[in-house]
């Protein structure tokens, strides 16, 4: 997972990644966005859109990405 990121030279944006205790990943950007995805299968789909929102700089926003083909974006 945080090959994926370094790869795309995002790694600087995270300020945490986790596993939650129902096996979904967490992971937490520095401007307070927190996506939540089921598995790294689920991350990959997700990629794109991942990257989009960090380099547009959004902040404060949970972002579901593993209930269905639409993200839910909820303001924290």
């Amino acid at each position: 997972m945080l090959l994926l990121f370094e790869q795309n030279h995002l790694l600087s944006e995270l300020s945490q990644i986790s596993l939650t205790p129902q096996n979904e990943y967490e992971i937490i950007t520095k401007k307070g966005v927190l996506f939540t995805v089921k598995d790294l299968e689920n991350l990959q789909g997700y990629f794109d859109y991942i990257a989009l929102v960090i380099e547009n700089g959004e902040t404060n926003q949970d972002i579901n990405l593993y209930s269905g083909s639409n993200p839910i974006k909820k303001s924290r």
